[in-house]
């Protein structure tokens, strides 16, 4: 008797616990995949967050940086900075007079060369001088048909004692013809 109650009691509760357990299945994947969906909700609005931040990080490292180069002191630059000031200043120098015919050259095609102390000719005034060469390895250089064993010269650039960015063609070298381009420092 205990076997017919079981299997009874057994096929009510199956019939039962199946009607439930369909009914508890779908209340359990429905309020699963509504934790689930909130927890998209949450993430992508701690992501939007985090996102917003990180755009206002961006943005206040823009501003930082330009008001730090506006400020930044051009009698103690690095190699590195003052590299990127001349070739902010390429356009109106160098590449104003190499940039004559058809092929038309870019920063990548010169190598800025620290020259300490010493510039043309060796002169020594308390500036910091950039010798800048030709780059016959690069392929604007290659296509106009430069010499990969050579590097002419294409000018020079000094960063005076006062912190001022001054220019001098290889045509004007034996002259004190410098050219300010630069009082401040906008790379």
């Amino acid at each position: 008797m205990k076997k017919l109650i079981t299997i009874g009691l057994s096929g009510l509760l199956l019939v039962s616990l199946a009607g439930c357990g369909n009914s508890s299945s779908d209340s359990s994947d429905s309020s699963s995949s509504s934790s689930k969906s909130s927890k998209v909700v949450k993430n992508s609005s701690s992501n939007n967050k985090s996102n917003s931040k990180s755009s206002s990080s961006k943005d206040a490292a823009n501003s930082s940086s330009k008001e730090s180069s506006s400020s930044t002191d051009t009698t103690s630059l690095s190699s590195a900075q003052a590299v990127a000031w001349i070739q902010a200043h390429m356009d109106t120098t160098v590449l104003a007079e190499y940039n004559t015919g058809s092929t038309k050259f870019n920063n990548e095609d010169f190598s800025y060369n620290y020259n300490g102390t010493t510039g043309p000719a060796g002169v020594t005034d308390g500036a910091v001088y950039y010798q800048i060469r030709e780059n016959h390895s690069s392929a604007n250089m290659q296509a106009a048909g430069a010499d990969p064993n050579t590097s002419s010269n294409a000018g020079w650039f000094r960063i005076t004692s006062n912190g001022t960015l001054q220019y001098i063609s290889v045509a004007n070298q034996g002259s004190d013809a410098w050219t300010t381009v630069s009082s401040s420092y906008d790379a």
